[in-house]
C-alpha cells in the first residue's frame, strides 16, 4: 500500500516540475524581444540545459594559512608572484 502511494506521490512531483519547467521556459521566450543580447539569451539556454557550470579556484594555503573565499586567494597568489618574482634577478630593459 505505502509503495502505491509513494509512486504516485512521485509521479505528481515529476508532472509538477515538468509544468512549472515548460511554464518557465514559455515565460523567458515570451520575454525575449529585439533588444535582449544574443550573450544572454545563449547564457540563460545553457542554464536551463544544465551545461553551465561555474569553476572555482581551489582551495590552498600558505604558511599554514588557509585561504578562506576566491578574494584571499587571489591576494595570496599575488603575494606569491611579488615575492618569486622580487626575488629573480632580471635584466633591466631600458
Amino acid at each position: 500500500m505505502d509503495v502505491i502511494v509513494f509512486n504516485r506521490s512521485r509521479a505528481n512531483a515529476r508532472k509538477v516540475i515538468l509544468e512549472t519547467k515548460h511554464a518557465t521556459w514559455l515565460s523567458y521566450c515570451t520575454s525575449i524581444n529585439s533588444n535582449t543580447k544574443l550573450s544572454i539569451i545563449w547564457e540563460t539556454i545553457k542554464i536551463f540545459s544544465g551545461s553551465l557550470t561555474y569553476a572555482s579556484i581551489p582551495q590552498f594555503e600558505n604558511n599554514r594559512i588557509v585561504a578562506s573565499n576566491d578574494q584571499h586567494k587571489g591576494n595570496m597568489l599575488g603575494n606569491q608572484f611579488e615575492a618569486v618574482s622580487s626575488s629573480m634577478n632580471l635584466p633591466t630593459v631600458l
